[in-house]
């Protein structure tokens, strides 16, 4: 049975969505091999959500004037390589209250369970040992599970690419009542996608919800025009100015 840490001595005036990762695995014929489905709920959704997108703007010139022209104008002088879209977020997880109310031993092995499921998305489960032979100054070459980062409305797939787990308040066998994980994440994008079609059909629909937010938030008709036309308008100059 899957264990309970939700906090009750706190009450709240309505339910909260938890924020959840679940594991996505890659898709089988024979649904009776098919992996199985494994979600860990947040016990506290993170305070913050940092999301990053970084590129490089690069121009490539053609090998002839006529093609350099054509690169040009078509890609008004440059092009961005962009990396996938990364995610960082902390996650707290606490047996404390769940050892204070002690009623069917939830607490008694520490955070060590969840711990341990973060740890086994972030190394992937098809892990053989062979690593253990390649000298240590190598890195390993990991294949973390694939996720779904669910954040309420928003669904993200990704793999986890970086966890700092701090272990705090220890009880007398050594088992850590408290830790805090900082994650790191990279988005599956359209060119990282292509071997799992539930992470590509995951990354369609996050890209489609977000066309749609896109909408209503965009300037439209003449307003638009009106504020590119002020955009480009020659600026009055101040008093003092040559």
């Amino acid at each position: 049975m899957t264990r309970n840490l939700d906090p009750t001595l706190i009450a709240f005036d309505q339910q909260l969505q938890k924020g959840m990762l679940v594991t996505l695995p890659t898709s089988s014929d024979d649904k009776k091999t098919e992996p199985g489905v494994r979600a860990l709920r947040f016990q506290y959704n993170p305070e913050t959500v940092t999301r990053t997108r970084a590129g490089q703007w690069e121009t490539k010139p053609g090998k002839t004037p006529e093609q350099t022209k054509v690169l040009t104008d078509g890609q008004r002088g440059g092009g961005l390589h962009a990396k996938s879209e990364t995610i960082a977020l902390k996650l707290v997880f606490d047996v404390t209250e769940a050892l204070l109310r002690d009623t069917k031993g939830e607490g008694t092995q520490g955070v060590l369970p969840e711990l341990a499921m973060l740890e086994g998305m972030a190394l992937g489960k098809d892990q053989t040992g062979e690593e253990e032979k390649k000298p240590a100054t190598k890195l390993v070459s990991l294949n973390p599970t694939e996720l779904l980062l669910m954040l309420g409305p928003r669904t993200f797939p990704v793999v986890i690419t970086g966890m700092t787990i701090v272990e705090q308040r220890f009880d007398p066998a050594l088992f850590p009542l408290r830790a805090e994980v900082d994650l790191r994440m990279r988005i599956l994008e359209v060119g990282e996608n292509a071997a799992n079609n539930k992470v590509a059909q995951a990354f369609a629909n996050l890209r489609d919800q977000r066309l749609r937010m896109e909408d209503l938030a965009a300037v439209k008709g003449a307003d638009a025009s009106t504020l590119i036309a002020q955009a480009l308008a020659p600026q009055v100059k101040l008093n003092g100015e040559s």
